[in-house]
């Protein structure tokens, strides 16, 4: 049996509706999994809405995919990277963590799990104390500086669970090109500046052509 993020047997998400990609009511999943769905949460009004908005719509049923269609307070797998989007967006539901798989901490940050979990009474004390608020250290460190730079041991192995937004990363990308774009019409410009005083200093040899044509 797989394990959940509290590092214990991973316990069922919901039978009503039958839940889990291969709906055995479990957040399992494996390689025919593409969309890895081990994120036991509980269905919201909020949540349902957002998700329709942005093309996928989990109320309607789809009986064809075993689908029956949620309502609040469902209990369903999610796709793991489906609600680090809505948990951007501010409308996460909140999750199950006996029920949501290990898995699901390669694709976001345990402390924003155990932050809107159901089941916080089932958090062990030292993944509270120790990881969860040294977390917090990194992130507020983050909100300060702009980066995730500090003395902490387990800096960039909390980077990997809590990456930066991707809006930040596309504007440092956008920065970076610029750059580029700035160095190469500065080297064009010099370029440009070394060909004159060649030409000043030798003569135009195009015109030394032309003239021993004639």
């Amino acid at each position: 049996m797989a394990s959940n993020v509290l590092g214990s047997e991973l316990v069922p998400c919901s039978h009503d509706p039958v839940t889990g990609f291969y709906r055995d009511g479990c957040c399992e999943t494996g390689a025919e999994d593409s969309g890895t769905h081990v994120v036991c949460a509980e269905m919201t009004q909020e949540f349902l809405d957002f998700s329709l908005s942005v093309g996928n719509d989990l109320s309607t049923p789809q009986p064809q995919f075993q689908f029956p269609g949620l309502s609040p307070g469902d209990r369903w797998c999610l796709s793991a990277h489906r609600w680090q989007e809505a948990l951007d967006a501010g409308v996460a539901p909140p999750v199950i963590l006996a029920s949501t798989h290990m898995l699901a901490i390669e694709w976001v940050s345990k402390r924003d799990l155990f932050k809107h979990a159901l089941d916080q009474d089932a958090i062990p004390e030292t993944d509270t104390d120790a990881e969860v608020e040294e977390q917090a250290d990194v992130d507020s460190t983050y909100e300060e500086t702009g980066n995730y730079d500090t003395d902490l041991d387990t800096d960039s192995e909390l980077d990997d669970r809590h990456p930066k937004p991707i809006s930040e990363e596309m504007d440092e990308i956008v920065q970076e090109m610029e750059d580029i774009a700035s160095e190469l019409r500065k080297l064009k410009r010099d370029m440009g500046r070394l060909g004159q005083e060649l030409q000043d200093e030798f003569g135009d040899p195009d015109e030394d052509t032309e003239d021993r044509r004639r």
